[in-house]
């Protein structure tokens, strides 16, 4: 049980890993802070020693900054751009030192891939971290799936089954969900008792009739990871098994480990004996208070084959104001918004994002996947970004529904996505259709707008 706050709630499992990584017998906010600040000296004087890139960009920085946390802007913000032209010039160590590298192509048909890089040391953390942030879900004998790629060592599956077998805990990584009927099997044919997957993905498995069967029962926790997590979303998982849904946060670059949620459910607890997290205005890169919205800058404070230092994720959140009910002292995020890029400006200044259309398509209980469309208006191709878009939403609807059910859900779907605040005030115009193809929108990773304004 906790021994802060909330006696019924047990304390984050984050928190005695934390404070065995820094050494001491109780965590407190000032040993953390203590620790982070001696890390990113380090890890500041480690890359300028033996990174190109970091040497140049740290060429008048006086030796041991920053001094203090409120110098930390004397580290120039790093940007996505940067990792992926100019990757190599990050590396610190030997490529022979390299254990994997990771790459990530980019969007469109131009451009160089992303390559990050990562020695031994680094995947060990991000396995000791899997292994104790999953402790709020499993434990010794549980047997979990994993939704996600785990054949390649240094992969997720690959770090979960290296992590939670120390623990007892038996791991299969299936592999993102392309098949629900398959995926279902292997629940049943694995003894599955917990999941972890995308969150369209897991949503799309609950509410398919072969996932309902296999899961419900059976399935006593979800990890969802890879993209935000809205109430309705959560709501359809928790509906259609009975099971309750934990929100991890993290992304490749960082070292795929980066913050997990408590039993508690009020946020989700960074992993700070290895990485430093701000929240800064987008603009500006001026960092914000506690709870309010900003874009998430993060430093890999002991990451070794290439550390990421106050590097730019593009992704909005806003980190908890209070506590957590659980007792840790460990800083949390208490919401992950959405990305920047997924903000699209319409006529009136209203921005809808993927999170808002997640969560009005998904509140419609025979939902199971979409793609939505933004189109400028076909009588006018020339007008503004804004002026006479229209946004047409493909949806999968369950199809053992009677067909006066599925229209009935797709009316809903239109109405709920015509009272986003934004798609109201900009008069952009709503039109809702059953795919016949589930395959078109069935989500391959995550839900997605498609931006078609000016192609």
């Amino acid at each position: 049980m906790s021994p802060r706050g909330d006696p019924s709630v047990p304390i984050s499992p984050l928190e005695e890993w934390t404070a065995r990584r820094l050494g001491v017998d109780r965590l407190t906010r000032e040993e953390v802070g203590r620790w982070q600040l001696e890390r990113l000296r380090e890890v500041v004087g480690w890359a300028r020693e033996r990174s190109p890139y970091y040497r140049r960009l740290y060429e008048s920085l006086p030796d041991g900054a920053p001094a203090g946390f409120d110098r930390i802007a004397l580290l120039p913000l790093l940007d996505n751009s940067v990792v992926r032209e100019r990757g190599q010039e990050l590396v610190c160590v030997s490529l022979s030192d390299i254990s994997r590298v990771v790459t990530m192509p980019t969007s469109g048909s131009t451009g160089a891939p992303k390559r990050l890089y990562f020695t031994t040391d680094d995947l060990r953390l991000t396995a000791d971290h899997f292994r104790h942030g999953m402790r709020a879900l499993v434990g010794p004998g549980d047997r979990l799936v994993v939704l996600m790629p785990g054949q390649t060592p240094g992969s997720v599956g690959a770090l979960l089954r290296d992590g939670l077998g120390q623990d007892g805990v038996d791991v299969h990584s299936y592999g993102f969900v392309d098949d629900c009927a398959d995926v279902a099997a292997c629940i049943v044919g694995f003894e599955a008792t917990a999941l972890v997957g995308v969150p369209g993905q897991v949503v799309r498995l609950a509410r398919s009739a072969a996932g309902r069967r296999a899961g419900k029962g059976r399935i006593r926790n979800v990890l969802l990871s890879g993209d935000h997590v809205t109430p309705a979303m959560r709501a359809a998982i928790e509906d259609a098994w009975d099971c309750r849904v934990f929100e991890h946060y993290g992304s490749t670059e960082i070292g795929l480990g980066g913050a997990v949620q408590c039993r508690a459910h009020a946020g989700l607890h960074v992993r700070e004996a290895d990485l430093l997290f701000e929240v800064v205005d987008p603009v500006t890169g001026r960092p914000l208070p506690d709870g309010s919205e900003g874009e998430l800058v993060v430093t890999t404070l002991t990451r070794r084959g290439m550390p990421m230092i106050r590097l730019r994720t593009g992704d909005l959140v806003r980190m908890a104001a209070e506590p957590c009910p659980c007792g840790s002292v460990l800083r949390s995020i208490g919401t992950v918004v959405g990305r920047m890029g997924e903000r699209l400006p319409l006529k009136g200044g209203g921005t809808p994002t993927v999170a808002d259309l997640d969560e009005a398509v998904f509140g419609v209980d025979a939902v199971m996947g979409f793609v939505a469309t933004l189109e400028a208006d076909a009588d006018d191709p020339a007008a503004a970004p804004g002026a006479g878009d229209r946004l047409t939403v493909k949806v999968e609807l369950r199809s053992e529904e009677p067909v006066p059910a599925r229209e009935a859900a797709a009316a809903d779907v239109a109405g709920r996505v015509a009272t986003i605040p934004a798609v109201r005030s900009s008069g952009l115009q709503v039109r809702v259709e059953e795919s016949a193809e589930a395959a078109d929108v069935a989500p391959s990773a995550k839900q997605r707008i498609v931006d078609r304004r000016g192609t």
